[in-house]
């Protein structure tokens, strides 16, 4: 090979390795200035080198160095939840790596293995990047998945509504398709909820008792004879009382106000049991106010809405990400991973593997805040309002009404919400871990509104008594035995369903 072609060559790989400098340093935490500042800078040094005879050979080794420098960068503080454009990242570095030191007959046996190692390992990035990218939808990535059974029967558990924004198909048969409850079976009845069938006449003297709320519930996670609703019916079975359970996921107080008036004269309630979950309540109300402003429903303006956008969000800091090179990262942002790690350790428990969950919304962490943003304030605004106008609305036609506030899982579990604070660099003085429950409970005392708060009893854990909740949120098995019991205590104790 002459000179200049061997200079060609060697201006060729050192382009090369820029390109996948480029790729590394990409999107990186550092900001687009400095990305575009550290390639200026590597492309002069390189240029450089190669006007210069004996830089030409040093010229790939110097790009590859650039390469190296911008993927130790990243690896330090990588993006969270962006598992593909790390895998990417990696691939880079080994494509850089081949492109420097590339592997033929007259190379060493320490490079020839390297090389081999590094071919391996850049196979095996690409495929996880692809099966990250191509196998999303089948990963059971969200808990609300529900996978359907009958062939010929609808493909999802839930159809939009125009008032309540999602309601759930009657008569759908599926089963649960997220990692920690897969095989739990999940079907509604004719009226379109998870309960059993709704009777058309009803028995003299029975006591109904109607209970709306959201995915806990509904009982998501555990067979719907696990459920708290299902569990109090059995509790209640010598006071001749029925339940019927309309509760369906995404629901929030302005959604159960809709739905008891729509169940009204269906059902006839003697008693109607409304639930206030603290970990998206407020979200979930937030979002179907904007969804009935937007489709001309209401035409409401809370004060926020005469504020700046800087003046109405408080801001919620991204969770910091862990190194590459920590099990941790890839545990947390990869659903490849995650499922990995889900399924080992619910089949082999004694390998200690464990999936950090965030069972926390942004939402709720600004709702949990001792001074909450104005947008926060008018949502606990309109919570409180619903929860108001269904006392206001049973008491009307006759029948008695109650809240049961259920906390969420770091609000009771300390080592999750250290971990959450630790994760977001948060002042845990900022938060009152008793919000934004407290702050609706005060507004239903306040308005004489009967309530039951179950924090104590789902925080009540040692080493008799399990944990309450899944880890990826939602009340467990023993959760729910726990909210049923607590429950049938505060009707039987109050006289509640006479």
């Amino acid at each position: 090979m002459s000179r200049s072609d061997g200079g060609c060559a060697s201006g060729l790989r050192s382009m090369a390795v820029l390109v996948f400098a480029w790729a590394g340093w990409f999107a990186s935490g550092f900001g687009r200035s400095l990305e575009l500042a550290w390639l200026a800078a590597l492309t002069l040094v390189v240029v450089f080198a190669l006007t210069r005879e004996r830089g030409r050979r040093a010229a790939p080794v110097l790009a590859f160095f650039g390469a190296a420098v911008a993927f130790a960068a990243y690896a330090a503080a990588p993006i969270p939840r962006s598992p593909v454009v790390s895998l990417v990242r990696i691939a880079a570095f080994g494509a850089a790596w081949l492109t420097t030191f590339p592997s033929d007959a007259s190379a060493g046996v320490i490079r020839r293995v390297a090389a081999r190692l590094v071919v391996a390992l850049t196979t095996l990035v690409i495929v996880l990047g692809a099966a990250e990218r191509l196998g999303a939808d089948r990963l059971g990535e969200r808990a609300v998945a529900i996978r359907p059974l009958d062939v010929d029967g609808p493909p999802d558990a839930l159809q939009p509504d125009a008032e309540l924004e999602l309601r759930f198909v009657a008569g759908f048969r599926g089963c649960f398709d997220y990692p920690e409850f897969r095989s739990e079976p999940f079907e509604t009845n004719a009226d379109g909820f998870r309960d059993d069938p709704w009777p058309t006449t009803f028995s003299e003297g029975e006591r109904r008792v109607l209970i709306v709320g959201d995915s806990m519930a509904a009982g998501w996670g555990v067979e719907r004879r696990e459920s708290f609703p299902a569990l109090l019916a059995r509790e209640l079975e010598a006071s001749n009382a029925r339940i019927f359970n309309a509760s369906v996921p995404s629901y929030g107080p302005r959604h159960e106000r809709l739905l008891l008036e729509r169940l009204w004269e269906r059902v006839r309630p003697a008693l109607v049991i409304a639930t206030f979950y603290d970990g998206n309540d407020v979200g979930d109300v937030w979002r179907h106010f904007n969804v009935s402003r937007s489709r001309g429903i209401t035409h409401l303006r809370p004060p926020s809405d005469a504020l700046a956008p800087e003046e109405r969000i408080a801001y919620v800091p991204d969770p910091r990400a862990p190194p590459l090179w920590s099990p941790r990262y890839w545990i947390s942002y990869s659903r490849v991973c995650r499922r990995v790690v889900l399924e080992l350790s619910g089949r082999y428990p004694w390998l200690g593997l464990r999936s950090p969950a965030r069972p926390y919304s942004r939402d709720f962490l600004r709702s949990m805040r001792r001074e909450p943003d104005a947008e926060i304030r008018d949502a606990l605004r309109l919570s409180s309002a619903s929860l108001i106008a269904m006392r206001d609305f049973a008491r009307a036609h006759g029948a008695r009404f109650c809240v049961v506030r259920i906390p969420a899982k770091i609000q009771v579990e300390p080592a999750s919400l250290a971990q959450v604070f630790d994760e977001l660099d948060a002042n845990a003085d900022e938060f009152d871990v008793s919000n934004p429950g407290a702050r609706i409970l005060a507004d239903c005392a306040a308005a004489s509104v009967d309530a039951l708060d179950v924090f104590d009893a789902l925080g009540a854990v040692d080493a008799a008594s399990p944990a309450n909740y899944f880890a990826e949120a939602h009340l467990n098995r023993a959760g729910h035995r726990r909210v049923a019991t607590e429950l049938g205590r505060f009707l039987r104790d109050g006289d509640r369903l006479r």
